[in-house]
């Protein structure tokens, strides 16, 4: 792959643009990048929603898309929420507990399979982690960084030391309050108390729902896929009229024809629908400079088109 300074400066800068102002948004066609950068010209809705269900032709690219299409995420409230998945940081949010939805409707669904299917849930515990402890606790320092005027957690600190065998002894003494509220013993897949302090379990909905009565739990929620949507963005954003059209000025909606995208990752997977020439697409600038290079992993090498120019 080429591309001229200038356009590549240009595609840094919007992004970087793009970043700042709609940060949870994704945008068209980061859902097939697997290892490389990529030009395309931007795709109708019809073409987006066409792609989810492809499977990648080349093995050498199947894994790494499905660990991009398929993302495993556990969204905690009072998290900060990174553009693609959690960032380490945890800042403790105000007592209301919450709990996913599965678990709010466990007594409604008790007689089903839903509410007695195991699955692995995040329960996190009202104290709060290393990273965000800023004291209050008789004989325990402060070891939050913004708390210690310190630049960085210092994890070998005595500080910190104290404080997590603090959290390791109330979390045990959780396990045995939490076993008791459902009745057997609960299988723990890991336990947190940096960024975030709690543990994985394996659960039921309806166990769940028990936990959350515990007065030291803060929120529960299930770990779960999720999968990037690439048609949503206009509905997303609130600005469907400039989508279709309709609020427009009077001018055509364009649906992003005529625009070059710049994709700066690892990579895509160029087989896929997402970047296939259905005919609408106009041949790249006079101007353009960009090309398809033979990929450096040894895969099977591929051609441009109209729609993929760089």
């Amino acid at each position: 792959m080429f591309l001229n300074q200038r356009l590549l400066r240009v595609v840094i800068t919007a992004s970087f643009v793009l970043s700042a102002i709609f940060p949870p948004v994704v945008l068209p066609f980061a859902n097939h990048i697997t290892n490389g950068g990529s030009i395309v010209q931007a795709a109708s809705p019809a073409a987006a929603a066409a792609m989810d269900d492809a499977s990648p032709p080349n093995p050498k690219r199947a894994d790494a898309v499905r660990q991009n299409n398929g993302v495993r995420t556990t969204a905690l409230r009072g998290s900060t929420a990174g553009k693609f998945g959690l960032r380490n940081q945890y800042t403790a949010p105000p007592r209301a507990r919450t709990v996913h939805y599965e678990v709010q409707y466990a007594n409604a669904l008790a007689d089903s399979a839903v509410a007695t299917q195991p699955a692995v849930y995040i329960v996190l515990l009202a104290d709060a982690p290393v990273a965000t402890y800023r004291g209050g606790i008789a004989n325990l320092a402060a070891t939050s960084p913004v708390a210690t005027n310190t630049r960085r957690l210092d994890l070998r600190s005595a500080a910190v030391t104290a404080y997590r065998n603090h959290l390791a002894n109330a979390r045990s003494a959780f396990r045995s309050r939490a076993d008791a509220a459902v009745g057997r013993s609960i299988r723990v897949l890991h336990e947190y108390d940096t960024v975030l302090n709690g543990f994985a379990m394996q659960l039921t909905p309806a166990e769940a729902a028990k936990l959350l009565d515990l007065p030291e739990v803060q929120s529960i929620q299930r770990d779960q896929w999720r999968y990037a949507q690439t048609n949503d963005s206009p509905a997303f954003l609130g600005v469907p009229g400039i989508w279709d059209g309709s609020a427009t000025a009077g001018l055509p909606g364009t649906k992003g024809e005529g625009i070059i995208v710049g994709v700066i990752d690892t990579g895509i997977w160029p087989e896929h629908p997402s970047f296939a020439d259905d005919g609408s697409f106009p041949a790249p600038p006079a101007r353009w400079v960009g090309g398809c290079s033979a990929p450096a992993d040894g895969s099977q090498p591929y051609s441009c088109n109209n729609k993929l120019i760089g």
